[in-house]
């Protein structure tokens, strides 16, 4: 099959699952279009033909795909459309998340035909550090030129990805909550930008909607939002960055 367009769609607070998927979508061909699921202001229903190929993108959170995210992927259709399913995970491990995307875009109509489980920068202390780096996007893009080949020889049968089912139990809402410090001149970039809307006008108040994904640490210029007084945090951190400092590899399922 010729691809016509190519999509990477991704839920990426922090950016490592945009960075991957729009990797594995660069290694394959057609027109690139991205469509950012992060914000929920920006979605619009959607459906695929079969001439299209996607790359969905998903960050880990406890073993599962965050529900908020999955509710925003469900406006997305395709019919007979091959995908790329990826899970990002920040070097613990992705347990049921890569089973439970397949099972979800399948449920909306897309040939799960190819799989990936990579490490990205955990939200958390100092772990993997600049992960996806170089030799993460290149081995990502490597990837999806093998899918293209794939595809190309009209193989669209299912992957076959690890994970178990009833799945384990996962989380909605996040433990810790970012800080807001003297330098913050309520510019708004935080609460713009917030996946959920857990940051009030003030750019400091912040309900327990949020999910602890840090990308107002990430996006604020003024490094007003932080991390940096939170005691329990701080010494979670600390032992997690240990307990974590081995790296672990990419996995991918053609």
């Amino acid at each position: 099959m010729k691809i016509n367009r190519t999509y990477a769609i991704y839920f990426s607070p922090t950016f490592t699952s945009k960075k991957s998927a729009a990797s594995i979508a660069r290694g394959l061909e057609g027109e690139l279009t991205e469509i950012d699921l992060t914000i929920d202001n920006s979605i619009k229903e959607m459906t695929f033909d079969r001439h299209d190929v996607v790359v969905f993108g998903f960050p880990v959170y406890g073993g599962r795909i965050l529900p908020e995210a999955l509710k925003r992927l469900k406006k997305f259709t395709g019919d007979h459309t091959a995908c790329v399913i990826t899970v990002t995970y920040g070097n613990r491990h992705y347990d049921d998340a890569l089973l439970e995307l397949f099972n979800v875009v399948k449920e909306q109509g897309f040939i799960p035909i190819a799989a990936a489980a990579l490490v990205g920068q955990h939200t958390y202390g100092n772990i993997q550090v600049g992960r996806p780096n170089k030799d993460d996007v290149y081995s990502d893009t490597l990837f999806g030129s093998l899918v293209r080949l794939k595809i190309r020889d009209d193989n669209f049968s299912f992957v076959s990805v690890p994970g178990k089912y009833p799945y384990r139990e996962g989380i909605s809402k996040g433990k810790f909550h970012p800080e807001t410090n003297e330098t913050c001149e309520k510019c708004g970039i935080c609460v713009e930008k917030c996946p959920v809307h857990a940051i009030d006008d003030d750019c400091k108040t912040i309900s327990d909607k949020c999910i602890s994904c840090f990308r107002c640490i990430k996006v604020c210029p003024l490094h007003a939002k932080n991390m940096d007084h939170d005691k329990e945090y701080q010494e979670f951190a600390k032992a997690f960055t240990k307990k974590l400092e081995e790296p672990r590899k990419n996995e991918y399922y053609v």
